[in-house]
């Protein structure tokens, strides 16, 4: 299996656990743009397949599973996330570029 998110293969393997089937395999689609907006009480998620405009996605990936992953993400890009401003800008391995924050920065 080529490597989506880093080369270190638990971390990858992780990572694809946590984000599920349904995202992990839009990541592998030629898709514009994925994204996840916390909402409502709830993360919403929406694609842009080029074909229109952005459109809902049903799957359920928590906030705490996205934190989850910066923090794996982070770790294995060697990128501290600084408590005051918990943010990860990075490039995964497949060239996608993930922006993310830890929940302490909605508050």
């Amino acid at each position: 299996m080529t490597a989506l998110f880093c080369k270190v293969p638990a971390i990858d393997a992780a990572c694809r656990r946590l984000l599920g089937e349904c995202l992990t395999r839009l990541l592998t689609e030629p898709i514009q743009e994925l994204s996840g907006n916390f909402q409502d009480g709830r993360m919403r998620w929406f694609v842009d397949d080029g074909t229109g405009s952005m459109r809902e996605i049903a799957v359920d990936v928590s906030p705490r599973t996205i934190e989850a992953l910066v923090r794996l993400l982070a770790t294995a890009s060697g990128v501290p996330l600084d408590s005051r401003a918990p943010f990860l800008n990075c490039v995964s391995v497949c060239g996608i570029r993930l922006g993310a924050g830890a929940m302490t920065i909605a508050v």
